[in-house]
């Protein structure tokens, strides 16, 4: 069972090569059934518009981990960022930061492919993802939208730094990006995500390690980069922030697994985790090859490889079947 190679748009895809992921074909869910809370049943109604069925969860069903996170990191930006304010949180909405990317594009003119153009487009994509995400969970995990607008708060605010600083955020950004593809698998199977009080939880739990990891580098590389005038910013990415994206990946882990627990309740009886670990690498070095992190540095320079795109375009558009490569030894 491997996750589909797909997300939001044509052009991204996720390899997770160490999780278990869901099945492309759709899958087949369940009724939402109320549960058993201290011996009493929780209360679950359905609302229905002419567009959607949204579902309404009791006062006991909703999960509060983020509100203590959200009090505390709304506080710290508006006293860590200088130009922050409550109404630069507070008016944060996800068209408005797509539009500042759109004027960031124009006022800059960044090269197709270049460090500034790959930070716009991760942030765009990991800021669209992150507010989807948000508006599934909403009614099961109430301060979602305030999470969400400390989210994009904290991306535009490094954003602000400039293109002068991109290849400092291509790192923060190519990182952002494929914590965004964790949230677009999600998004494709959005009618999973509150189907029992596990679920919802860890659904909680994943949203305030996302939460806290983008408070944390955002603050960490705005001091820094704002600090230097000429030096530049060098981060152990993983050294740093390894603790919080651990905990991200392991929620999402455990929000994978319980989907599947319950998608084959019936007529299965081998455990999830015992197919994963069946499944997954075992070999330590291989695991660490192909560990889902981005590397604390660009692997390659700006604009490397461009010369080659034009000769690999015409051949794969072409019916040759071998590309021959020379060069002088």
């Amino acid at each position: 069972m491997s996750q589909p190679p797909t997300a939001n748009n044509g052009d991204h895809a996720e390899t997770e090569m160490s999780h278990l992921t869901m099945a492309t074909t759709p899958l087949t869910v369940r009724p939402i059934v109320p549960e058993k809370v201290n011996g009493s049943e929780s209360r679950t109604s359905t609302t229905k518009t002419k567009s959607e069925t949204r579902v309404q969860f009791s006062s006991d069903q909703q999960i509060t981990v983020l509100h203590e996170t959200v009090l505390s990191t709304w506080a710290k930006f508006i006293e860590e960022f200088n130009h922050v304010d409550e109404h630069y949180i507070s008016s944060t909405t996800i068209s408005g930061f797509l539009k500042y990317i759109e004027r960031e594009r124009l006022t800059s003119m960044p090269h197709r492919g270049s460090r500034w153009d790959k930070v716009l487009k991760w942030a765009e994509f990991f800021a669209l993802q992150v507010s989807g995400y948000s508006k599934v969970v909403e009614p099961f995990v109430p301060d979602s939208k305030d999470a969400t607008k400390l989210i994009l708060a904290a991306c535009r605010v490094l954003l602000e730094l400039g293109p002068g600083n991109a290849e400092a955020l291509e790192t923060t950004f190519g990182v952002f990006y494929k914590l965004g593809l964790s949230l677009s698998f999600f998004l494709r199977h959005n009618k999973l995500l509150s189907v029992t009080e596990n679920i919802r939880r860890e659904v909680g739990q994943a949203f305030n390690a996302l939460l806290m990891l983008v408070r944390d580098v955002g603050h960490i590389y705005y001091v820094r980069i704002t600090g230097m005038s000429t030096i530049e910013v060098v981060l152990d990415f993983n050294g740093v922030f390894g603790r919080q994206m651990d905990a991200f990946y392991r929620h999402k882990n455990k929000i994978t697994d319980d989907m599947w627990e319950y998608t084959l309740a019936s007529g299965f009886t081998i455990k999830v985790k015992t197919m994963r670990k069946w499944l997954g690498l075992q070999d330590r070095t291989l695991q660490t090859i192909l560990s889902d992190r981005l590397a604390a540095k660009s692997h390659r320079a700006e604009y490397s490889c461009e010369w080659f795109q034009r000769h690999l375009l015409d051949f794969s558009r072409s019916e040759k079947k071998i590309l021959e490569i020379t060069a002088p030894a």
